[in-house]
């Protein structure tokens, strides 16, 4: 026999041999798994799963604070509360001994109401934060749940002599 049929014969024998391992390890290996021949000097992609930005937000402080007035008589327009920042009232009612009188409420410089108590009785049966009662010939306007940026500011006028008390808690944002 010639050299080169030798060779090619130990080839083919070698070749055999290697696709019989392969097959037999093909058959051993679990068919849900995937198996990925990558030569050696070929470069591999890496994949990095995208984290969250961590940032870290100003830590914001709530003060409670309550307001209260003694009673005052007014005629006119009376500024019964001024709070200037970020904050929150809770419950503010303003009592009154002139159901006629206007109530006028403006956050961060918009107009939110300016009616009179007869009209804001109308409204205060759509509006969850607005509620009107009579008790002892006093008028009692609360307002609660009213959120703010810059500021709010609360008036009353009346055309008549009328007392005038308020009590209320809010919330200042620091």
């Amino acid at each position: 026999m010639d050299n080169d049929k030798i060779t090619n014969i130990m080839l083919g024998l070698m070749l055999g041999l290697i696709f019989a391992v392969f097959m037999l390890l093909l058959n051993k290996v679990d068919k849900s798994q995937t198996i990925l021949l990558v030569p050696q000097s070929a470069p591999t992609e890496q994949y990095v799963t995208p984290q969250p930005v961590q940032t870290k937000t100003p830590k914001q402080v709530e003060k409670t604070k309550i307001v209260m007035s003694r009673p005052t008589t007014i005629s006119g327009t009376a500024r019964l509360l001024q709070l200037s920042g970020k904050g929150k009232i809770d419950e503010l009612s303003v009592i009154t001994t002139n159901p006629n009188a206007r109530i006028s409420i403006m956050i961060d410089g918009r107009q939110l109401i300016n009616e009179s108590i007869s009209s804001l009785r109308e409204l205060s049966t759509y509006a969850n934060w607005l509620g009107i009662q009579e008790l002892d010939n006093e008028t009692v306007v609360v307002v609660s749940d009213l959120s703010y940026d810059k500021g709010i500011e609360v008036k009353l006028s009346t055309s008549q002599p009328a007392t005038v008390k308020m009590i209320g808690k809010y919330r200042e944002v620091v």
